[in-house]
């Protein structure tokens, strides 16, 4: 190395620590631009409306994944469909959720009250399985199996843990 490499960065500053206002300044920016994309998609010709929706809904799972709460409530003020099954594995968002370990977004999905909780992805499983088995929250687990089971007595379905292969 060169002396006139060190000598210059000798000179500069050291690093200053970082303020968190402007990543926050982002994240409000980011968040209102989502905002209205999703705003201006919703409100499309139907056409248009059925050719952009599987990516919004792959987007809205991702957020999910992610474990960003308020993302997610943007996708579901929008109008994004929570029960959304995605086209390979079948999962929905408390799927995701419930096995990617990010309770704050399994609160918002919740909360909605419009939480499907016995679809099955396509491997038999229920999101109270994934809770379990993935995302190491007996507790979520637990939560999910009272809810699937109130929602299958109030549907007058007979809850079973994997459904018999035919």
């Amino acid at each position: 190395m060169s002396d006139k490499y060190l000598h210059q960065h000798e000179q500069q500053e050291p690093q200053k620590i970082r303020d968190k206002k402007p990543r926050k300044d982002f994240i409000k920016r980011y968040q209102d631009d989502l905002r209205d994309r999703l705003s201006r998609a919703m409100q499309s010709e139907e056409a248009v409306l059925q050719q952009i929706l599987p990516t919004l809904s792959q987007q809205f799972l991702d957020a999910v994944e992610r474990g960003n709460p308020e993302t997610v409530k943007i996708f579901l003020d929008a109008g994004i469909d929570i029960n959304y099954q995605h086209p390979r594995s079948g999962q929905t968002a408390l799927h995701v959720a419930a096995a990617a370990q990010v309770r704050q977004t399994v609160r918002v999905l919740l909360a909605t009250g419009k939480c499907d909780f016995l679809i099955r992805d396509r491997q038999g499983r229920l999101a109270s399985e994934l809770a379990y088995t993935f995302g190491g929250d007996p507790a979520l687990a637990r939560l999910l199996g009272i809810k699937e089971r109130k929602q299958a007595a109030a549907k007058g379905i007979r809850l079973t843990r994997r459904p018999k292969k035919v």
